[in-house]
């Protein structure tokens, strides 16, 4: 499904969209409450002398922009319903936001919302697809130039977290740590990036060794992809925005093996990567003016007799840690890329980390908003305001010193978790990473709630299966601090 901005009359045949307040009429179109009563994502098809589309955005006084991708969401749904490939949708003049956010936030909605992942599936004669040729033109209330540049942006948006769904959704037999290296080779060829690859005995010589240790029982090693964009402007600062992906290309829990439910969605442990990837094709595209690093912390965590065991005392980073259980490798990994960072780029102007490392966070925030973690209260306002504007929710979880004592070992500097009750697992996580962490400003962004949807999802535009979560929050986070 294609979006853009209407410029002149569609051909004949195209429907007509109309965003509702609930009490609103559409004009030149009669319905009734009991057919539509412009409900939140509500749609209705009507059928007289044309197409209509009647969309809800619910009450107008609980309207907040966010419900304009829903609203996107709803129509892309409604659209398998109709033999039209044309649709007209007159975006309302809106209080508090203009053409730009409209649009931007339209084209995010329908872009995400059309998103299929087929790969696999073998294609018949009868197969049809129902959103093929269909495309969405917006009329904006006011300005032409500043919905164009909403609908550029959505759409980059929109499709570097599509580029992110897509590796997420690759199977463990076919994205290892050796496929998603050679994707982000192939990213930045594309794009005009740098690229390294750092496998395990180049970072054992650094004295990194936590993503040797968590691959040990794996037959593919793990590695390290560091890629880097730099604008063609000589006016940008040298320090870079860095972003730190966990890619655990598949979670078996490793001797702490995971129970068998749920088994199956642990391909998708390597979202904070993928969404790494697509932050920076993202950035490729929409060019800021800064320096912007993504690091990639790859390797597969499975069970064998080469496999770190519970017990065992490891060290990386300068710090030796007691593996109190498998189970939680993710920081491990993660922990090498923030120690690699600390050597590399000291002087990192932020340094922000996307892992779907604590189930303790579904516990707490579930699918709807990520947890987000920081001693840094700037930072911190930078990414909930990133946040908002995205639509992708965060909440930030205390960092109290008090909290600090749960990763302090007993026989070692640190343990990878609380022992022995559990506790606070999202908060433990985040105060074992800060350990590794160097002077910059520095946050966790936890999306082991947010990363995936095994439902219908709360917020409505996404599909089943993995979301892009942390590729939108962090490219507006990008774009406030940088700039185009």
């Amino acid at each position: 499904m294609e979006i853009s901005v209407l410029k002149q009359h569609p051909k004949s045949g195209a429907a007509s969209v109309h965003l509702l307040f609930e009490g609103e009429k559409a004009e030149g179109v009669q319905f009734s409450k009991e057919d539509f009563s412009a409900k939140p994502g509500e749609t209705c098809v009507i059928r007289n002398n044309g197409v209509s589309i009647l969309v809800g955005l619910g009450k107008k006084a609980e309207f907040y922009d966010e419900k304009i991708r829903q609203a996107a969401a709803a129509l892309v749904h409604a659209s398998k319903k109709t033999a039209a490939k044309t649709f007209v949708v007159q975006l309302p003049v809106f209080e508090h936001f203009d053409d730009f956010v409209a649009s931007r936030n339209f084209a995010e909605g329908s872009i995400l919302a059309a998103y299929e992942f087929t790969k696999y599936k073998e294609k018949t004669s009868d197969d049809k697809v129902p959103l093929e040729g269909k495309e969405i033109f917006l009329k904006p209330a006011k300005s032409v130039a500043r919905a164009e540049e909403g609908v550029r942006i959505g759409k980059v948006m929109a499709q570097a977290a599509n580029y992110a769904r897509d590796l997420n959704n690759e199977p463990g037999n076919v994205a290892n740590p050796e496929y998603m290296a050679h994707k982000a080779i192939e990213l930045a060829k594309k794009h005009g990036l740098s690229c390294k690859v750092i496998n395990t005995t180049e970072l054992a010589k650094m004295g990194l060794h936590g993503i040797e240790y968590v691959a040990a029982g794996s037959n593919v090693p793990g590695r390290m992809v560091v890629l880097e964009y730099a604008p063609a402007a000589k006016v940008h600062s040298k320090d870079p925005f860095v972003f730190i992906g966990k890619g655990i290309t598949f979670d078996s829990g490793g001797i702490s093996i995971k129970q068998i439910h749920g088994l199956e969605l642990m391909k998708w442990d390597k979202a904070g990567a993928c969404a790494v990837l697509g932050v920076m094709k993202a950035a490729a595209e929409l060019k800021p003016n800064a320096r912007v690093v993504g690091i990639l912390a790859l390797a597969e965590s499975m069970p064998s007799g080469t496999a770190f065991r519970p017990g065992d005392i490891l060290k990386t980073g300068g710090k030796s840690i007691e593996i109190i259980t498998t189970h939680a490798e993710g920081r491990l990994v993660v922990a090498d890329a923030l120690s690699y960072t600390k050597e590399k780029f000291p002087d990192a102007r932020s340094v922000v980390t996307i892992a779907s490392i604590s189930g303790a966070c579904v516990v707490a925030l579930g699918s709807v908003a990520s947890g987000l973690l920081t001693p840094d209260d700037g930072l911190a306002k930078d990414l909930e305001q990133a946040s908002y504007k995205s639509g992708e929710r965060v909440w930030r979880l205390p960092m109290f010193p008090e909290y600090s004592g749960n990763v302090e070992g007993k026989q070692a500097d640190l343990r990878n978790t609380s022992d022995p009750s559990g506790e606070a697992g999202t908060i433990t996580a985040a105060f074992f990473l800060k350990r590794f962490a160097g002077k910059w400003p520095w946050a966790y962004v936890d999306i082991a709630g947010t990363g995936w949807q095994t439902t219908q999802a709360v917020r409505n535009y996404y599909c089943w299966g993995p979301t892009g979560a942390g590729v939108r929050l962090c490219t507006q986070y990008l774009l406030d601090k940088a700039g185009k």
